[in-house]
């Protein structure tokens, strides 16, 4: 019996981060970089550059090269470099590269829904606007509260 195919997302995000990825392996080639220099790098914040150099460890394609700026009681920045080994990159770039004409996942219905003005609310993390849709589903009683003011389609506010 054969393990189903595992479905992966092809949305914009993964296209960015695989970007990034591939941007952050091509600086690392060319010289070592302290988890600032990646911050500025990738234009993200501390903890974001942190997910990045634990998937490439994880990876095994970057490694810690020294600390920098240390003391007798700290050890310093921490120091990354790419692997010396070509063949893992290149494999490793090969795995994270997304299909072009893989097929996307379909839309949940509900966007399609149109949005009434005012429904949205911002998440300034993300600086990102969100519609919220109302839902047109007819109103589903309890039973209790049904027996005592009738069913929903009878009330009328």
């Amino acid at each position: 019996m054969t393990a189903p195919a595992m479905r992966t997302r092809c949305t914009t995000m993964t296209e960015q981060r695989t970007a990034n990825l591939k941007s952050l392996v091509a600086e690392l080639a060319a010289r070592e970089m302290q988890a600032d220099d990646i911050c500025a790098h990738l234009k993200m914040s501390p903890s974001g550059a942190r997910k990045y150099i634990a998937d490439l460890r994880a990876a095994g394609v970057a490694v810690l090269a020294r600390y920098a700026d240390g003391t007798a009681t700290y050890l310093g920045k921490a120091r990354y470099r790419l692997v010396s080994d070509p063949l893992l990159v290149s494999e490793f770039l090969g795995q994270i590269e997304q299909d072009k004409h893989q097929p996307r996942i379909p839309a949940s219905p509900v966007r399609a829904l149109p949005v009434l003005p005012g429904r949205s609310f911002h998440i300034m993390a993300d600086d990102t606007h969100f519609a919220v849709r109302i839902n047109r589903q007819s109103v589903m009683r309890d039973p209790l509260v049904a027996a005592l003011f009738g069913p929903a389609d009878e009330v009328r506010p």
